[in-house]
C-alpha cells in the first residue's frame, strides 16, 4: 500500500484531473461561504429557508437556548469520558442543562419574549432532571451499599 496519495495523481491523469476538479470546486463553495458571511449574500440564503421577518425574536432564542444546551451536554459527555466516567458526565449534563433551559424558558416567558405554554416545557424539563438526579443519587447508594436489585446494573453518581 502507498502512503504517498500524490503518487496515485501522478500516474493517472484522469485522478489528477478528478483532485483538480474538486479542488476548484471546493475553493468555489468557500468564497460563497465567504460572501456569505460578509452579509453580501445572506437574504439570498436565509430568503430560500424562511422568511427572518416572519419569525419572533422569542423564538430564534428559545432555538438558542436548545442549541447552546444541546452544546453543553456534548461538553459533559467528553469531559466525563476524559475523567473514565462513560455515560455519567452525559447524565449530569443533562441534568444541570434541563435546569438551564427550565431558567431560560421562564425568563423569555417573563419578558414576554415567548409564550406562556413555555412553561409547561419548562416544568417538564425540571421533573427530568429531578428524576435523573433521584435515579443517580440512588444508582450511587446501591452501588455503595451491593444492593442494586435483581439483574440491575446500578448508575454511579
Amino acid at each position: 500500500m502507498c502512503d504517498n496519495p500524490d503518487t496515485h495523481t501522478q500516474a493517472d491523469p484522469a485522478l489528477a484531473d478528478l483532485a483538480q476538479a474538486a479542488s476548484t470546486l471546493a475553493l468555489r463553495s468557500l468564497q460563497l461561504l465567504r460572501l456569505y458571511r460578509l452579509g453580501l449574500l445572506r437574504e439570498l440564503g436565509t430568503g430560500i429557508l424562511f422568511n427572518p421577518e416572519s419569525v419572533a425574536a422569542g423564538w430564534i432564542r428559545v432555538g438558542g437556548i436548545l442549541f447552546a444546551l444541546i452544546g453543553w451536554q456534548y461538553l459533559g459527555t467528553a469531559w466525563g469520558d476524559s475523567q473514565g466516567q462513560g455515560a455519567q458526565g452525559f447524565y449530569r449534563a443533562t441534568i444541570l442543562s434541563r435546569v438551564a433551559l427550565s431558567a431560560g424558558f421562564g425568563l423569555l416567558v417573563a419578558r414576554g419574549e415567548a409564550p406562556a405554554g413555555l412553561l409547561v416545557l419548562a416544568g417538564l424539563n425540571l421533573v427530568g432532571a429531578a428524576s435523573m438526579w433521584l435515579a443517580l443519587r440512588r444508582g450511587a447508594a446501591a452501588a455503595v451499599s451491593g444492593d442494586s436489585g435483581p439483574g440491575q446494573q446500578p448508575l454511579q453518581a
